[in-house]
């Protein structure tokens, strides 16, 4: 895949018409993930009000980051995007590994669990944490779209900087094995 270029004597990068069409794709993938958490909000409002703002707030990032794809921006807005898409799907999988304490407890909330790996008779886990989320197809979806968003704006950046993104990525992953390994993660 092409990464973007400047072009001497324009105002902004030009893009390889690969690059525009991963930039296009990012961007409807990027309003796939905002639709989702629309999607998600009602549910959330009632279980959490707080996780309902989260989303909302989601919703409007990614949206905004859609509307910038569009522009064609260059790896100074790229990057940061990647690594920012990458710390949403670190914090969904650490939702659904570890119970987390910035989260209220399920029971709080009136929500239940699915069997968990390591659970024991009704699925809540071995560790400790009532806080694990249950894994559903709009998280699925979702996932699937930020990770698409991650793969082709990763492959539009110069080799520096997406050795950086491909570093932190491989980092997060490292300290997710690391955490199931301790038992911290369920």
């Amino acid at each position: 895949m092409a990464h973007l270029t400047s072009v001497p004597g324009t105002a902004g990068p030009a893009v390889a018409s690969t690059g525009r069409a991963a930039l296009a794709w990012a961007a409807g993938f990027s309003l796939l993930a905002a639709a989702t958490h629309v999607y998600v909000v009602p549910e959330h409002a009632e279980e959490w009000p707080a996780a309902a703002v989260f989303f909302v707030v989601l919703t409007v990032l990614q949206l905004g980051l859609a509307a910038v794809l569009l522009r064609r921006p260059g790896p100074r807005v790229l990057e940061p995007a990647v690594h920012a898409t990458v710390g949403l799907v670190v914090f969904y999988v650490l939702t659904r590994t570890v119970d987390l304490p910035l989260l209220p407890p399920l029971g709080a909330h009136g929500a239940s669990h699915l069997p968990v790996a390591w659970g024991i008779g009704n699925g809540v886990p071995v560790f400790p944490g009532e806080g694990v989320e249950e894994v559903g197809t709009p998280d699925l979806v979702c996932l699937g779209a930020e990770l698409a968003t991650v793969v082709l704006l990763a492959g539009l950046l110069p080799p520096a900087a997406r050795r950086r993104v491909v570093d932190v990525a491989a980092a997060a992953a490292v300290v997710l094995v690391a955490l199931r390994v301790a038992g911290v993660q369920g």
